[in-house]
């Protein structure tokens, strides 16, 4: 019989991070080699996301856990910043005394009915959400492998507000058989919180892409007339993607015929529709929302630009964007320059920088033969190191060594 592979996610959306586990259960190798399950933390935004990536045959099920963020969330949505919602804060930081247990044994319990040899646990970002720490012990307790794969940057320990932390961290570093970054610097970021001798760097991968519909018919569904230069940005509207430092960018911008097309939602949606509007900028930038074509509005751009300012690893959609042969503006932050060549397959900047990222973009926008260039670059690259099959070759191999 194969061994038992149990996936772990814990997000309030479906995102890059989720998106790689779905391409680790379609993988050849992980499906030649592992029965696979996926459990989740329940959540109606999130299950969206399940029905339409998660393979249908794929074994799932959700378990209902709290969020100490969640909570924090609504109450910011409610009370605004104050010295009420710091009191708050630090309560409900002294929940998790309480919550974490529970989120081990409540884990463990759903976890047993899948019988895992490997658990992968899928964090965003470490520390994370609660649930992803308390997956490691509560594999552990079943006796399985426990792999922690943390996809953004880590948020250093800070006192008194972590001294959960002080707790959590040293029962996660010892119940993880392996720990992995997709690059060196969110690697070294991790090493502050838990131990380097148990990490591995395996890159992220993403099937190739294939547009479904013709270049031309999609830009005049958008409006893209001949000539004009189109940059196409797809990601969840929060702070750390930069919408906002485009907005000035754009602002800044000298060059004519360019227009922004931005893929995607989220709370920070209208704030960057009201910034564009208050700039002028309203027939520059194009609001598509979701979009589950979004690789063929790609497909029908010149460009990507994802001008993310923190907490980023390895965007999957800068690998979409490499495939398709588009070159990438994006900026110098955590495993984005593993990915992009700088001046070879795009142009980097540093995060928060609109004047620079303003000139990056004016470069490309104004010579579409170095946009050719890069692009072509950016698909071989692409090919050489950043097929999902690779990827996927490369966690089964790790699976394996921890059986």
């Amino acid at each position: 019989m194969k061994p038992s592979l149990l996936f772990y996610s814990d997000c309030p959306v479906f995102g890059g991070a989720d998106m790689l586990v779905a391409h680790l259960l379609k993988d050849e190798a992980i499906a030649s080699g592992f029965e696979t399950g996926f459990v989740y933390r329940a959540n109606a935004e999130f299950e969206t996301g399940v029905a339409r990536h998660i393979p249908p045959a794929v074994r799932r099920s959700s378990v209902g856990l709290p969020e100490r963020l969640e909570w924090i969330e609504c109450l910011e949505k409610s009370w605004g910043p104050g010295f009420a919602l710091s009191i708050a804060k630090a309560a409900f930081r002294l929940v998790d005394l309480v919550l974490f247990p529970y989120a081990v044994v409540r884990l463990s319990s759903e976890f047993r009915s899948y019988s895992p040899a490997v658990v992968h646990i899928n964090d965003g970002g470490y520390p994370g959400a609660l649930g992803c720490r308390a997956a490691v012990l509560a594999a552990k307790l079943l006796g399985a492998k426990a792999v922690l794969a943390v996809h953004n940057q880590t948020r250093p320990l800070t006192l008194p507000a972590d001294l959960m932390d002080i707790i959590v961290d040293p029962l996660v570093a010892c119940g993880a058989d392996a720990l992995v970054t997709a690059s060196k610097l969110s690697q070294d970021s991790l090493t502050q919180r838990l131990p380097r001798q148990k990490m591995t760097i395996i890159p992220d991968g993403v099937p190739t892409p294939v547009a479904a519909r013709p270049v031309a018919d999609i830009r005049r569904e958008l409006g893209l007339a001949p000539g004009q230069t189109a940059f196409a940005m797809t990601a969840f509207f929060e702070p750390r993607k930069g919408h906002a430092v485009l907005v000035e960018a754009a602002r800044r911008l000298r060059a004519p015929g360019v227009r922004f097309v931005l893929v995607g939602s989220g709370p920070e949606e209208e704030a960057v529709k009201r910034a564009v509007s208050a700039a002028g900028l309203s027939e520059v930038f194009l609001f598509l929302g979701y979009r589950p074509d979004h690789t063929d509005i790609l497909s029908a751009c010149d460009a990507l630009v994802l001008p993310s300012i923190h907490s980023e690893d390895m965007p999957l959609v800068i690998l979409d964007a490499m495939a398709l042969s588009k070159p990438v503006v994006s900026t110098l932050l955590a495993g984005i320059p593993d990915e992009v060549e700088d001046g070879v397959t795009g142009v980097l900047v540093a995060p928060g920088d609109p004047a620079a990222l303003s000139h990056a973009l004016a470069r490309l926008a104004g010579d579409a033969a170095l946009r050719r260039t890069m692009g072509d670059a950016g698909r071989k690259r692409f090919l050489e190191r950043f097929e999902a099959s690779a990827m996927g070759r490369r966690y089964a191999d790790l699976y394996l060594s921890l059986l």
